[in-house]
C-alpha cells in the first residue's frame, strides 16, 4: 500500500514539516517513497515503521544524529542481531542513569526550597 505525506503524518501522528525535515536529514531515505508525475511522494508501509521507530528511540533519548548513523548500519545490515540489542540495551541504560540523576537533584531541590 503507498500514501500521501498526509495519510502518512495520520498513522504515525508525526507532521508533514518533521516528515519532510527527516527526509532532509536522512532518516527517512529515497527507498520508502516514489515521486510521481506530479512531484507528490507515495509512501510504502516501511515509512510507517520507520517513523514510529524513530519515535520511539527519541523517547529513549537517541540524537537524531544517532538515528541516521543506526538506520543507516541497519538498513545495510552491518549490525549483527545482538549488536542491535546492545545498542538499544547501552542508550536504555544510559537513558535510566540520567533519569535517576534527574530524580535524585529534583528531590534535592524541592527539599532545600
Amino acid at each position: 500500500m503507498v500514501m500521501r505525506i498526509g495519510e502518512l503524518a495520520q498513522k504515525t501522528g508525526v507532521s508533514p514539516d518533521t516528515i519532510r525535515f527527516y527526509e532532509k536529514q536522512g532518516l527517512l531515505d529515497a527507498s520508502l517513497h516514489d515521486r510521481h508525475a506530479n512531484n507528490y511522494r507515495m509512501y510504502r508501509d516501511e515509512a510507517v515503521e520507520r517513523l514510529l521507530l524513530i519515535k520511539q528511540a527519541k523517547r529513549f533519548g537517541f540524537t537524531l544524529s544517532e538515528l541516521k548513523q543506526l538506520g543507516q548500519q541497519w538498513d545495510a545490515d552491518s549490525l549483527s542481531h545482538d549488536d542491535k540489542i546492545l545498542v538499544l540495551q547501552e542508550k536504555f541504560s544510559r537513558s535510566s542513569s540520567r533519569y535517576e540523576s534527574l530524580r535524585i537533584s529534583r528531590a534535592m531541590w524541592r527539599k532545600n526550597c
